[in-house]
């Protein structure tokens, strides 16, 4: 899971950066906020399939959805991210997924 989470983290960064540039400070916080959302939730998500059991995973789940949940709501009710870039940085879980998929070691070999 250390490829994905990687390729998560890299596809933040690029976004936020292209934030930055062409949207300002306040998209770029927003951006990068939204990156750290989806970089934590996979690590959670990694930690939590790491032992527990079924009964351990719905708990987990549920925290994290809540938690997930319940913090944009709060970021998003006080005003403090702006919801198109934050969208934007959670983008980075699917593009980091999808890229640290196709990178991983068990996709280099030949097909059979």
């Amino acid at each position: 899971m250390r490829g994905p989470l990687v390729a998560v983290c890299v596809a933040g960064v690029a976004l936020t950066a292209g934030a930055l540039l062409f949207g300002g400070a306040r998209t770029g916080i927003s951006t990068g906020t939204g990156a750290v959302i989806a970089a934590l939730n996979l690590w959670i998500l990694a930690r939590a399939i790491g032992g527990t059991g079924s009964s351990g995973w719905r708990t987990v789940g549920l925290l994290k959805m809540l938690g997930l949940f319940g913090g944009v709501w709060l970021l998003l009710t006080y005003h403090l991210v702006d919801p198109i870039p934050l969208v934007v940085g959670l983008g980075a879980l699917p593009i980091g997924l999808t890229t640290g998929s196709m990178l991983s070691a068990g996709r280099a070999r030949k097909a059979p």
